[in-house]
């Protein structure tokens, strides 16, 4: 559980890093979404950036645009998923706002 803790924060903070990161680079970018590589997921309109190793583990990073989306079919909390920016959560999709 402490391990599961530790990997969320960092999770939690690489999100917002990259957030910001590729806000700043393209001002259509509204949120980043990190996870965990192996996690089932659905997407809709998010753009692959690249595979990132955080804490020991691999996780796909994705950048977030106003109507895109992601489900996650799999297992909750932060260390095994993370989006960070404008987003709002629905019926268990999160939204890009």
């Amino acid at each position: 559980m402490a391990d599961d803790q530790q990997r969320a924060s960092v999770v939690m903070a690489k999100c917002q890093e990259l957030y910001e990161q590729f806000s700043s680079q393209d001002r259509s970018v509204r949120a980043c979404v990190i996870t965990l590589a192996s996690l089932s997921t659905e997407t809709y309109n998010l753009k692959y950036m690249k595979e990132e190793e955080i804490a020991g583990w691999g996780y796909s990073v994705y950048a977030g645009y106003e109507g895109s989306w992601v489900k996650n079919k799999g297992s909750r909390g932060f260390e095994n998923w993370c989006v960070t920016g404008f987003n709002h959560l629905t019926n268990d999709v999160i939204f890009i706002d």
